[in-house]
């Protein structure tokens, strides 16, 4: 999983991942979660933060044939840029390394842009949420440099063409997903503490098919 909310980063662990065990284990399915930011030193140098997270999905890939269920959780934030004499050359080998990326755009592609993976789903917050952030904790939310925002806005366009039926995005507390058949709109409503988290939980399940 791989997820960029700032203030979601407990949610998967202490909501969604363990709803979604308890409806896995009602089936005899076992679930084994796998957040790409785990396990990663805040000491640690370029090399072993960038194969931290990319070895970690291959290991999701040899373990599930090939096609490991990949969550997305992009927000406004394109993510750390490494340059190029900070990515070793063993990395850009075996990755394909794309020059001016950041970590987040090359975990997307390589769990599952290239592989146009079958069980990846991209959750998008809508932009209008900064509106209620203090102007002082902005830059924790937004990256603020020109082409990290076009580097985002180009990223978010092409996954949603390239996984219409994989791509939900949220505005404010509500999901929507626009569906391809009929063109119609899923909203998810509801005020705090009614439960959106489990339909979060449920959405998560219907868009990996699990």
């Amino acid at each position: 999983m791989k997820r960029q909310f700032p203030d979601f980063r407990k949610l998967p662990n202490t909501k969604v991942f363990p709803e979604l065990k308890e409806w896995c284990e009602e089936r005899k399915i076992q679930l084994i979660e796998c957040d790409l930011r785990w396990g990663v030193p805040k000491d640690s140098n370029t090399h072993d933060t960038i194969c931290a997270c990319m070895e970690e999905l291959d290991r999701c890939f040899e373990e599930n044939d090939e096609q490991p269920f990949f969550l997305n959780l992009l927000s406004e934030r394109f993510g750390w840029v490494p340059t190029e004499a900070e990515v070793p050359e063993d990395i850009r080998t075996r990755y394909n390394w794309v020059n001016g990326a950041s970590i987040t755009l090359m975990e997307i592609l390589h769990g599952a842009y290239r592989t146009k993976n079958p069980n990846a789903a991209f959750f998008i917050r809508d932009e209008k949420f900064l509106k209620d952030i203090p102007k002082d904790y902005t830059s924790k939310f937004v990256d603020e440099k020109p082409a990290s925002k076009q580097h985002l806005k180009v990223l978010k366009q092409k996954l949603k063409h390239n996984f219409p039926s994989q791509f939900w995005f949220q505005r404010d507390s509500e999901f929507w997903k626009v569906s391809e058949e009929d063109n119609m709109i899923m909203c998810v409503t509801g005020a705090v503490g009614h439960g959106k988290t489990s339909v979060m939980a449920k959405v998560v399940r219907e868009a990996l098919k699990i």
